[in-house]
């Protein structure tokens, strides 16, 4: 497994587990509740934003539009 794939897999696990964790409320997450976090990242493309902003803290609209090579309204 290469370096680049294993940090994505790191980066998808934690971001999953972060998704299913619940440290506001004691009780765990109903499937319901969880079903509606991950329609929020069901697209590639949101998928592909989350992990960039996750790498580049502070980076702006246009600079994501620009690096995935994709037009800002999306």
């Amino acid at each position: 497994m290469s370096s680049k794939h294993a940090a994505h897999k790191h980066t998808i696990g934690k971001l999953y587990s972060n998704i299913l964790k619940n440290n506001r409320i004691r009780s765990p997450k109903t499937p319901k509740q969880i079903e509606r976090y991950l329609k929020g990242v069901s697209n590639h493309r949101r998928i592909e934003i989350l992990l960039l902003v996750a790498k580049r803290n502070g980076i702006t609209v246009d600079e994501i539009a620009t690096t995935l090579n994709c037009n800002f309204k999306t």
